[in-house]
């Protein structure tokens, strides 16, 4: 687990040719200022690529007070803080197996009664909250985006897309080993057949 964004920043370092470190993401150097133009969309590609354990988040969702033009619809405004990036799903213990909804710039458009429970992923604004795994890979994240421009090599840059996507479905894989396989209710229906 990474303290800072500069110690996740520097791993990214590590995963290109060269001996390259930084002590701040605003020390002036290329190798910062390139990392600090591509971090805030590397967190958020990563995120947004699975329903990451780390980043998941329940809510209760009050109806808008402004209703829509048209549509017959209710719409609930997503949270700005924390800021919500991708709605998982609705509560299907309130909302039933299939409820009908979808997102609108910064809002759940659904026919459902409010308040609407929610699970989404969420930012995470602290480099604490990302597990060992999540970590490398928004590092390679990193490393992907900036490797042709810190080495002038296009074999660095389509290395470091490599790792990305493997240490991707390595993550992904190691964050989905944290629940049970299939549902409770599944349970129940498996073991009454035998």
């Amino acid at each position: 687990m990474a303290e800072s964004w500069v110690a996740i920043a520097n791993l990214a370092l590590v995963n290109i040719p060269g001996d390259t470190r930084i002590s701040d993401l605003l020390d002036g150097s290329e190798a910062a200022n390139r990392i600090s133009d591509v971090l805030p969309n590397c967190i958020d590609e990563v995120l947004e690529a699975h329903p990451w354990n780390e980043a998941s988040r329940r809510f209760v969702l009050p109806s808008c007070a402004d209703a829509l033009p048209w549509g017959g619809e209710n719409c609930y405004r997503l949270p700005s803080e924390p800021y919500v990036l991708r709605v998982l799903e609705l509560d299907p213990e309130r909302h039933g197996r299939s409820p009908v909804w979808h997102v609108e710039g910064r809002k759940i458009v659904s026919p459902e009664a409010a308040p609407l429970h929610v699970k989404a992923i969420i930012r995470l604004t602290d480099p604490r909250l990302f597990a060992g795994s999540l970590e490398s890979t928004l590092a390679w994240c990193i490393a992907s985006k900036i490797a042709y421009r810190l080495t002038g090599k296009l074999d660095a840059e389509e290395r470091a897309e490599r790792k990305y996507e493997a240490s991707l479905a390595a993550a992904r894989s190691i964050d989905g080993k944290q629940q049970s396989e299939i549902e409770p209710e599944e349970a129940t229906l498996i073991m009454a057949r035998h």
